[in-house]
């Protein structure tokens, strides 16, 4: 669903999403914070509104304070009531890319959910707590599984120092045989079994 909207439309953000190689200018995409895309029309330089369906966004969705994306990025409204307590959170389990005034933008990576895990946040608390502050009726579903396995993989195998050597402990004869399915790991045992 698309309509027309005045240019000069209040409380928007531009960004530059992709270049136009043949005109070398950048074609703008606007945000706004009611959760509407705004886009120009390329062909009659009109702005043109998309309205997501309303059925994604929850019914209290004003006062929630983050937009969770499917790339991972995870935008944090700095003007809701629970903006303080959601940036708490999110330092937890992500890693803030771009803190201007009014809209933060954070980004779930591998590292920093095995860092969420290492504070003893699981799958279930982390989903818990997206959901509390999330716009959006659901989590996107690959963020959902990268939760999962970075969460459920975490602790299963251990780097331990013992008499100036490093070893690799396995928490299961399951992780051990993944873990044997990597070269480097596989040559180093065999190097170890050769010495005894």
């Amino acid at each position: 669903k698309q309509t027309k909207l005045n240019p000069f439309y209040s409380n928007l953000f531009f960004c530059v999403t992709k270049m136009n190689p043949r005109k070398r200018e950048p074609q703008y995409q606007i945000h706004n914070p009611d959760s509407r895309r705004i886009r120009m029309d390329p062909n009659t330089g009109e702005f043109i509104q998309e309205i997501p369906d309303r059925r994604m966004l929850r019914e209290d969705h004003l006062d929630r304070p983050i937009w969770v994306c499917g790339n991972g990025t995870i935008f944090l409204e700095t003007k809701s009531p629970h903006a303080k307590e959601a940036s708490d959170f999110l330092i937890a389990i992500s890693e803030p890319r771009n803190r201007p005034e009014f809209i933060h933008e954070y980004e779930i990576t591998t590292t920093s959910l095995y860092s969420a895990a290492s504070m003893k946040m699981d799958f279930d608390e982390i989903l818990t707590n997206l959901g509390k502050f999330n716009k959006m009726v659901d989590i996107p579903s690959n963020i959902r599984e990268l939760i999962r396995k970075c969460t459920l993989n975490y602790g299963k195998a251990k780097l331990v120092l013992k008499q100036t050597k490093y070893f690799i402990e396995a928490a299961s004869q399951e992780m051990q045989d993944k873990l044997f399915q990597i070269e480097a790991v596989r040559h180093s045992a065999n190097s170890v079994a050769q010495e005894d």
